[in-house]
């Protein structure tokens, strides 16, 4: 069960975001919360996002779903390159919140209370909340 701390987000990982974000150094970033319990600048009751895996350059988004568990909720940037019909590309930060109805309810809850807190953070220019599989394949 998460605890009911103010989600702490780290400094290395927004360094790690920008670097999507700037330079895309990653085509994804999978995030969790979990709680932290051996830093101690983080009260040892805040829950704490982290990153859980960083996609290489050369991943698809079919490459990022097979690191995404199906039944547990995560936080996702997506950087998508678009194609526009005159033949430009240009790249589109996507937030993917992951709640599927089959998470445990505590997860749930933490994930949906903290979505604007990640998302305000991250910033992004388009979002999807899918809650079952079929909706993020």
């Amino acid at each position: 069960m998460q605890a009911a701390g103010i989600l702490v987000i780290p400094e290395d990982l927004i360094v790690e975001f920008n670097k999507i974000k700037m330079k895309g150094a990653h085509p994804y970033m999978i995030l969790s919360i979990a709680n932290k319990d051996n830093e101690t600048k983080v009260p040892p009751d805040s829950p704490q996002l982290h990153i859980e895996r960083l996609g290489e350059k050369g991943e698809t988004y079919t490459d990022m779903l097979n690191h995404v568990p199906k039944d547990d909720p995560r936080f996702i940037i997506f950087d998508y390159t678009a194609t526009t019909e005159d033949g430009r590309t240009g790249n589109r930060l996507v937030f993917i919140n992951w709640i599927p109805l089959a998470a445990p309810v505590t997860k749930k809850v933490s994930y949906s209370s903290n979505s604007k807190t990640v998302k305000n953070k991250l910033e992004h220019q388009a979002e999807m909340s899918p809650d079952c599989w079929q909706e993020v394949i």
